[in-house]
C-alpha cells in the first residue's frame, strides 16, 4: 500500500472510507445538496440479429462517496475497468480531504460509455492511491433474435422475432 500524500498521511483505518459505489442510470442532484441514485445498474440487456455480439456503446453513470475519516490532503481516485477477457485504460482524478470534520464526505458522479464486444462481467476496479476499495460488476447479456418477415399492418412496417 502507498502512503497517501495528505498530510501526514494516515494509519490504516484511519480513513478515507468508501461508503458507496455503483452504477446506475443517472444522478440528481438535489436543491438541499442530496444526491438522488435512479435506476442502480448490475446488468444490461443486448439484443441483435447476429448470432455473435457486435461492438455496442453502453452508456452508465457511476456514483462513488467517500468519507474521509482522519485522512486529510490530496488522494488520486482510479476506476480501472476490466472486460471478461482483459483490464482496460484506466483513468484517474484528485480528490480532496479537508476541513476539521472527520465525517466531511466527497461524492463523485461521473457518465460514460463503454464499448462491449461480447457478454459476460465486466468489472470496475476502484482505487485510491493504488490501494483497492472495491469492485463495481456490470454484466453484459447478449439476446440473439432472428428478424422474420416485416409485417405492414396498418402503414406500420413491424419486425417480427422468434
Amino acid at each position: 500500500m502507498k502512503k497517501p500524500k495528505g498530510k501526514g498521511g494516515p494509519k490504516s483505518g484511519d480513513g478515507p472510507y468508501l461508503i458507496a459505489a455503483l452504477l446506475c442510470e443517472r444522478v440528481i442532484d438535489e436543491k438541499d445538496g442530496v444526491q438522488s441514485i435512479i435506476r442502480v445498474v448490475d446488468r444490461v440487456n443486448v439484443t441483435g440479429s447476429q448470432k455473435t455480439m457486435s461492438n455496442v456503446e453502453v452508456s452508465v453513470s457511476a456514483f462513488m462517496a467517500f468519507k474521509c475519516g482522519k485522512a486529510r490532503g490530496d488522494y488520486s481516485l482510479t476506476v480501472q475497468p476490466e472486460t471478461p477477457d482483459k483490464l482496460l485504460e484506466p483513468s484517474s482524478v484528485t480528490i480532496t480531504f479537508k476541513g476539521d470534520d472527520d465525517g466531511y464526505g466527497i461524492n463523485i458522479i461521473t457518465s460514460f460509455s463503454i464499448l462491449v464486444s461480447k457478454d459476460g462481467l465486466y468489472w470496475f476496479n476502484i482505487l485510491l492511491n493504488d490501494k483497492f476499495m472495491t469492485k463495481v460488476p456490470l454484466r453484459v447479456i447478449y439476446k440473439y433474435e432472428e428478424a422474420q418477415d416485416l409485417v405492414e399492418n396498418e402503414g406500420v412496417i413491424r419486425k417480427w422475432t422468434k
